[in-house]
């Protein structure tokens, strides 16, 4: 099952069509640390992908170190960064 790992170790799994990520008490995956309160989505693509966008007015969401501007689909072992808080995406959860 898709998921995202907390560095230490939190399994966050990807359910629905939609997650969003946060600092907001409302969001799937709740963030601290330099998060605003909607900080990103990662929604399920009608072909089975699922795809990180950036919410972020500051812009601070990263995909493996690059700031994401445009919606990207994740792939296995891909590290994110929302502020200082940081995941890994998975497929086998």
């Amino acid at each position: 099952k898709p998921a995202i790992v907390s560095a230490s170790g939190e399994i966050n799994y990807l359910n629905g069509f939609s997650v969003s990520i946060g600092s907001s008490g409302g969001c799937i995956v709740r963030l601290f640390g330099g998060a605003e309160p909607v900080h990103a989505n990662i929604d399920l693509y009608e072909d089975g992908s699922w795809v990180i966008t950036n919410l972020s007015k500051a812009g601070s969401t990263f995909l493996n170190g690059v700031r994401v501007t445009e919606p990207q689909i994740l792939i296995e072992g891909d590290r994110l960064a929302f502020g200082s808080n940081k995941f890994t995406y998975t497929e086998r959860a």
